[in-house]
C-alpha cells in the first residue's frame, strides 16, 4: 500500500500522540487505518448507502462521547432498490473491496453470508497481528436517524490542539447514525 503520510519515519509522532492520549501505538496506526478505508468508502458510489455505526462511529465521529479505541468498522448497507440475495451479495463484497482498496483482507468465513460480510483488513507494511482492523457490513437495522460527520484521526486531533498545521489527509467525512439514535438505543436496551 502506497500511504501518502504513514511511513517509517513517523514513528516519532505516532509515539507523542500515543503518550499523549494515553493508548498503544498500535491503536494509533489503526486509528489512522480506519479513517483511510472510511476515505475509500467516501470517494466512492457507496458513499450515500452505507451507513457507519457502533461504538467506534460514536467515540470518531462524536469526539468525547465515549472514549473507545478504535477497532472495527461496523457499517449498514441500504439498498436504493430490492435485490435478491444474490445480488445483495454482490454488493456487498463490491463495497468490502471498495473499503479495502489498498489493503490485504481475510475474509472470516464464519461471519458472512448473502446479507453480512466480516473480514479482518491491514496495510501490507503492517503486522495483521497489531493492525488488523475487523470490518463488518450487513443489512440488520436500518440506522435512523443518520447524517453526515466529520471524523478525524487521533494525529489530526493532536496536532489541532498543538495548534500545529495539519493536513486533510486526516480528516474524512462519512454518514453515521445521529447521537440521538444511540441514546434510543442505550435507553430502550437498559428498560427492556
Amino acid at each position: 500500500m502506497e500511504d501518502a503520510f504513514y511511513n517509517r519515519e513517523n514513528e516519532e509522532l505516532i509515539a507523542i500522540v500515543a503518550d499523549y492520549i494515553g493508548v498503544p501505538a498500535d491503536a494509533v496506526r489503526r486509528d489512522y487505518y480506519i479513517v483511510q478505508m472510511m476515505q475509500n468508502l467516501q470517494n466512492s458510489e457507496y458513499a450515500e448507502v452505507c451507513v457507519f455505526k457502533g461504538g467506534t462511529s460514536l467515540s470518531k465521529c462524536y469526539p468525547g462521547s465515549i472514549n473507545r479505541f478504535s477497532e472495527d468498522i461496523d457499517l449498514t448497507f441500504i439498498p436504493v432498490e430490492d435485490m435478491t440475495n444474490k445480488k445483495y451479495s454482490k454488493a456487498l463484497k463490491r463495497v468490502e473491496d471498495t473499503i479495502s482498496a489498498g489493503f490485504l483482507m481475510e475474509k472470516i468465513e464464519d461471519e458472512r453470508n448473502d446479507r453480512n460480510k466480516s473480514a479482518f483488513v491491514w496495510p501490507e507494511n503492517e503486522s495483521k497481528e497489531t493492525c488488523r482492523v475487523k470490518l463488518e457490513i450487513g443489512s440488520s437495522v436500518r440506522p435512523d436517524p443518520f447524517s453526515k460527520r466529520s471524523m478525524k484521526t487521533y494525529i489530526q486531533e493532536y496536532l489541532e490542539e498543538k495548534g500545529m498545521q495539519s493536513a486533510e489527509l486526516f480528516q474524512e467525512k462519512c454518514v453515521t447514525y445521529m447521537m440521538l439514535r444511540y441514546f434510543w438505543i442505550a435507553v430502550t436496551f437498559r428498560i427492556s
